[in-house]
């Protein structure tokens, strides 16, 4: 159910912004409309104006491609309009329901515990994935001199602020633990567990963009992640800094709501 419900507001958000889009394109679309007529293998263009009127267009002329784009955009404009209306009926639909999955919050707090539940409760979900062990890498283990709100030793400032600013919000989060793509083995910075949908996501931070050997070193491991399916914006998250433009912590606030709750 969780699931259906993450598509289905994926799917109104596109709708909603095509429909803003459309709208927005057919205001600077020329008036009138286009048309053709065939006689045997020739077609001929014309424009009809609102007055009724119709214009013989030769095939060069750009008004054809225009015309064309007014009456594409109000078919998808008109398509995605009915579609969302099915979509916020389904929506409703599902928002009143009595589901399944919320049977165990509708009993006594005393009887819970005594429950196989048929999906497991997000804290209790949480709390198994945070305690899976792990064995950090050693790698320059000297440089984790900087101390997170939950005691953990990080490589930087800006890591203590990632760290911190998930904790603030309640995210889980492990700190480089070890994980195997397809042909190699990399310790993210901060692997995340997005509770809405139980999926884990990597978050690296990018500390020194000025050092051309840091950039290629990073650009490697970047395109690790991407032949193993994990890609920026999605299932990877990247931030970075200079020394002349250093980290942005309203930028990754915004990060961790765009990407992380």
């Amino acid at each position: 159910m969780r699931d259906l419900k993450e598509a289905v507001r994926a799917r109104e958000q596109f709708l909603l912004d095509l429909i803003r889009g459309k709208q927005q394109a057919l205001k600077r679309a020329p008036e009138g409309s286009g048309f053709t007529s065939s006689h045997g293998k020739t077609v001929q263009f014309f424009h009809r104006m609102p007055n009724g009127d119709r214009i013989y267009l030769k095939k060069d002329d750009k008004l054809i491609w225009a015309l064309a784009q007014k009456e594409y955009d109000q078919r998808v404009l008109d398509a995605a309009e009915r579609e969302i209306k099915q979509i916020h009926k389904l929506r409703s639909l599902y928002d009143d329901a009595d589901q399944a999955e919320d049977q165990l919050g509708r009993m006594h707090p005393v009887k819970q515990p005594f429950v196989s539940p048929i999906v497991q409760p997000d804290g209790e979900y949480a709390r198994e994935w945070l305690n899976k062990p792990f064995v950090r890498s050693d790698y320059h283990e000297e440089h984790l001199i900087y101390s997170t709100e939950k005691g953990e030793r990080v490589r930087s400032k800006s890591e203590v602020i990632i760290a911190n600013l998930l904790r603030g919000h309640g995210i889980p989060y492990k700190y480089e633990c070890p994980l195997t793509l397809r042909d190699s083995f990399v310790s993210p910075d901060f692997t995340i567990l997005r509770i809405r949908d139980r999926k884990e996501l990597y978050w690296e931070h990018l500390g020194r963009l000025d050092d051309p050997k840091y950039i290629a070193r990073n650009h490697k491991k970047i395109r690790d992640y991407e032949r193993a399916g994990i890609f920026p914006g999605t299932g990877l998250i990247l931030s970075g800094e200079t020394a002349a433009e250093p980290f942005d912590t309203r930028l990754a606030e915004q990060l961790i709501k765009e990407y992380c709750l």
